[in-house]
């Protein structure tokens, strides 16, 4: 029979039925076998025993006898020492052998001679003779019995009163006797067999009927145990389809009943395992984050799904899969990463997955090992969150610091332009703060700065970078009617972002390749004082309403410190100017003059000094009017606005007089230009009415230099009042000297 498969049995019933067997039958027959193995041993040791104890009854017996017949022969040949002849004691010896089995029957003198000897010779009695303890007999009473070699000698002395008359000795052997109890122990043996036989049967014959209630009741016992045994194996098999409701019933309070409750525990703990199993699968598959478990391997088992969902595939896709499959090749260069999950360092760190689309995913990845009991690594644990919009805001939050900084720095450097622009008095000065400003900022490939001159109505070019002709910049025909560019007739900033798409204003005669302008308005109180254009060769450039903003803040502040300069300037002038002429006014010219001849005196230069007259003024008066007197006096004074240098100073002296200071100036550079205004004047076509009369005007000019002709104020005026009277006397329309 093979072991191997009934050590294999898988019911326990019938592993306990056959344990219980081989625990009753096994020690049963060992006992039994024991049992026949010492009845046997002892069998043959009684028999052993008995063996020897009739020899020994025997012996006793025999040697009793021996010793009884040696002493009554000793008696009787002592009674008849003196009765009896040698061949009568021989022959009573004779008959002492006679059916008793004896060797030998010797009778001694004192002197140890044989009297009588019945024995098998001489030799046997020689050697049982030799022994000195049949010498020392000396009383009736001592019978001496000694076994030697094989023979068992018995003396008896011959007593005669107390004298020792010699020695009855009887000799019989062991052997000689043993016929008898070989005899009885043959028969006895047989009895012993048969008593054996009839142990080994009774044996046989009982074992059975002990072995069988045993066995029966050992399988009433094992069938009570097994009851609640197989329930635990039935309520296991429902348990093993699903059903985790029922419950072992039992009262019992022994190692099944505990045995049973601690089942019934285990079922409840498992339900409630499987109760919250469920809830974690439910809290796994319903998490926002990513989850994935790989084995020790990195091989993908299970994903939830969140998973699936941010990646785009199914969740058969990914089972069985290598973990570096979610991830960018960027991640999956540098594997170093992997032996770091495995030591658990890898904590909320980002990493790009890829989705099914090629999508690549930002997100914060952690990675923990899952250890058995050994420390050995079971599996990966990987969470990972979509920080996909978390990055947009960072992204957005990082522009909105960086805007906030830029924010910041414009405001503190708008409020640096705007203190300075405050603190700026002259025009020319408020454009070049403005110009660099605008290319510190914004970094312009064009950027112009044209103002409105009301008295011509032209554009004039305050600022042009890179350097250029206006007309190169602006048509002609808007730079002499600037109504014709929308941005100075209706005040709105016109942006063409892209000229290849857009519309370009077809004011500008300046293409810009690749990019796009704006034009943005100068306002003063209400007008247009000119306009900056700021050309960018970025398309998209102007579609940032950041920067159209902060552009406009600038020129806002710009227009309103040109208003303020101009209206200080406005207030100043109308304090040292003519107000038909806009010329300086006689005070400021005193004021300029001693300024002038103070400078030209430290400078050690020369001063010149005109005075212009109109020659028959009174007849323009008389003949069209005061109206037309004053636009007469107007228009001599944008003449000669136009026809002097910057450093000039030109002023109304009163009436029809004008003066002109020119500092650095020679006599005869003074009368050149002197006759260079006069000339102009005499060209010129006044118009001084609306049917567009001309009448011919003419002046008279007198010029004094320092310090030629004066080196004060007043000595200089008289002196070129006096080169006036000379003019004037000589026939007017003509220049003089003192």
């Amino acid at each position: 029979m093979n072991f191997t498969k009934i050590f294999q049995l898988r019911s326990i019933k019938r592993k306990l039925i056959l344990l219980t067997s081989v625990l009753i039958i096994l020690p049963a027959g060992i006992f039994a076998g024991l049992v026949a193995h010492f009845h046997q041993r002892s069998l043959i040791t009684l028999e052993q025993v008995n063996t020897n104890l009739m020899n020994t009854i025997i012996q006793n017996e025999w040697r009793g006898k021996a010793q009884t017949l040696a002493y009554l022969l000793a008696r009787e040949i002592a009674q008849s020492a003196n009765k009896l002849s040698i061949s009568e004691i021989n022959h009573l010896a004779t008959l002492g052998m006679e059916g008793k089995g004896f060797r030998y029957v010797c009778v001694q003198d004192e002197k140890e001679r044989d009297f009588v000897d019945s024995s098998e010779g001489f030799g046997l009695q020689n050697d049982v003779f030799a022994n000195d303890l049949t010498l020392s007999t000396n009383t009736p009473e001592d019978l001496i019995g000694q076994k030697h070699n094989d023979v068992v000698d018995v003396a008896a002395p011959i007593m005669c009163e107390s004298k020792v008359l010699g020695v009855v000795r009887i000799g019989f052997s062991p052997h000689g006797i043993q016929t008898i109890p070989d005899a009885l122990q043959e028969k006895f043996g047989s009895r012993m067999k048969q008593s054996v036989v009839v142990f080994k049967r009774d044996t046989f014959l009982l074992l059975p009927a002990i072995a069988i209630p045993i066995m029966l009741l050992g399988w009433i016992l094992i069938r009570k145990l097994m009851s609640p045994i197989q329930m635990l194996m039935l309520e296991t098999e429902t348990i093993a389809k699903g059903n985790i409701t029922r419950r072992i019933e039992t009262n019992s309070g022994d190692d099944v009943g505990k045995i049973a409750h601690a089942f019934n525990k285990m079922i409840a703990d498992l339900q409630e395992t499987i109760v919250s199993k469920e809830y974690a699968d439910n809290i796994i598959n319903s998490m926002d984050d990513s989850l994935v478990v790989a084995s020790p391997e990195f091989t993908i088992q299970m994903v939830n799904q969140s998973t699936c969902e941010l990646l785009g595939y199914n969740e058969q896709e990914l089972i069985g899969k290598p973990i570096n499959f979610l991830f960018s090749e960027e991640d999956t260069a540098d594997t170093s990463w992997f032996d770091s999950i495995e030591k658990d360092l890898i904590h909320n760190t980002e990493k790009t997955y890829v989705s099914k689309d090629g999508r690549k995913i930002a997100v914060l990845f952690s990675g923990t090992a899952i250890r058995g009991n050994n420390g050995a690594i079971r599996g990966i644990v990987c969470v990972a969150l979509d920080i996909t919009e978390r990055k947009r805001i960072e992204v957005e939050l990082r522009k909105a610091v960086a805007q906030r900084d830029a924010n910041i720095k414009d405001l503190g450097y708008l409020m640096y332009f705007s203190t300075l622009m405050n603190e700026e008095v002259r025009e020319d000065k408020l454009v070049y703060h403005m110009a660099k400003a605008l290319q510190e900022h914004f970094q312009p490939e064009l950027l112009a700065v044209l103002t409105v001159d009301k008295i011509k109505n032209v554009l004039d070019a305050s600022l042009i970078i890179p350097p250029m002709p206006l007309n190169k910049l602006i048509r002609e025909e808007v730079i002499s009617d600037p109504s014709l560019c929308q941005v100075i007739r209706t005040g709105r900033e016109v942006i063409i972002g892209n000229t290849a798409e857009d519309t370009p204003c077809e004011c500008i005669a300046h293409k810009i390749e690749g990019g796009g302008y704006a034009c943005l308005p100068l306002l003063t109180g209400g007008t247009i004082a000119g306009m900056v254009l700021i050309g960018k060769k970025d398309k998209s450039y102007w579609l940032n309403e950041e920067i159209r903003k902060l552009i406009l803040v600038y020129v806002g502040l710009t227009a309103s410190a040109l208003q303020r300069v101009r209206l200080i300037d406005l207030t100043r002038r109308a304090a040292i100017t003519d107000s038909l002429t806009g010329a300086y006014n006689r005070r400021f010219f005193d004021e300029m003059l001693k300024n002038q001849i103070a400078l030209a005196k430290r400078r050690n230069e020369s001063l010149g000094l005109v005075i212009v007259d109109l020659d028959h003024f009174k007849n323009v008066n008389d003949t069209y009017g005061h109206m037309a007197g004053d636009q007469t006096l107007q228009q001599i004074a944008s003449i000669m606005k136009n026809s002097i240098r910057s450093s000039d100073v030109l002023a109304r002296y009163g009436g029809e007089e004008f003066v002109i200071i020119m500092p650095s100036i020679d006599l005869p550079n003074t009368m050149k230009k002197a006759e260079g205004i006069r000339e102009q004047v005499e060209s010129f076509q006044f118009k001084i009415d609306s049917l567009g009369q001309s009448p011919q005007i003419t002046i008279s000019i007198g010029v004094a230099s320092f310090p030629d002709h004066g080196a004060e104020c007043d000595t200089l005026i008289a002196s070129a009042d006096m080169a006036l009277y000379k003019a004037k006397k000589g026939g007017r329309n003509r220049v003089e000297s003192p």
